[in-house]
């Protein structure tokens, strides 16, 4: 699906690739993606002779704009040009909602949705996320995570908003072609587990 954002009158509003621009140093960003429950986030960034600091969470802010989520556990990845990790997703009884910020480099996240009685069921979405941009995504649960790293090596941060349950989590192949995500590299590179991951026609078999 194109990317369509909207900036809440704060920074910007960006529809097609138009932007228009108003810049408020005390708040933040939020975009609202194609798929219900994937944000794009954006906070100010303050530069000066020493470098530059922003805010990177904050649940009050999080909170007024509608979005209910407290960390409980974070976790750092580091991959090289051409890595993909993904399609991650947790069970429906262990919820399990992510911010995820890429602190090195640049990267593709890629949210898809799994969500059975969803109108957008089996699509997807997706978001340049980078560190001299400093963004952020967030992914609601009953969305499929995933991301393909697009610099020579990418520093990526998660926060979850549950504590990570390897019984309670599951996978899509990312190169299905019934997704249809069309990653850029030509030459991907998965783990063994997510290459051995179910289709997405299995994965909607078994939701039936």
């Amino acid at each position: 699906m194109e990317l369509q954002t909207w900036f809440l009158g704060i920074l910007q509003i960006n529809l097609g690739g138009k932007e228009n621009c108003s810049v408020n140093d005390r708040e933040a960003s939020y975009g609202l993606e194609d798929l219900k429950g994937f944000h794009q986030i954006e906070f100010p960034i303050f530069d000066d002779m020493r470098g530059w600091f922003r805010t990177w969470y904050s649940e009050s802010a999080f909170a007024s704009n509608g979005i209910d989520f407290i960390p409980v556990q974070s976790n750092l990845s580091k991959s090289k040009r051409g890595v993909i990790r993904g399609i991650h997703f947790s069970d429906e009884s262990h919820e399990q909602s992510k911010i995820i910020t890429c602190v090195q480099g640049t990267i593709v996240d890629v949210a898809v949705d799994l969500r059975r009685n969803s109108e957008t069921f089996g699509d997807h979405s997706k978001i340049v996320l980078s560190a001299e941009k400093g963004n952020s995504a967030y992914i609601s649960h009953g969305l499929g995570h995933a991301f393909e790293v697009l610099s020579e090596e990418a520093t990526v941060v998660y926060l979850l908003s549950s504590e990570w349950n390897p019984k309670l989590e599951f996978g899509l192949n990312p190169l299905d072609g019934d997704l249809n995500i069309g990653w850029q590299t030509r030459q991907p590179i998965i783990s063994s587990k997510d290459a051995s991951a179910q289709s997405f026609n299995e994965f909607r078999a078994s939701c039936e």
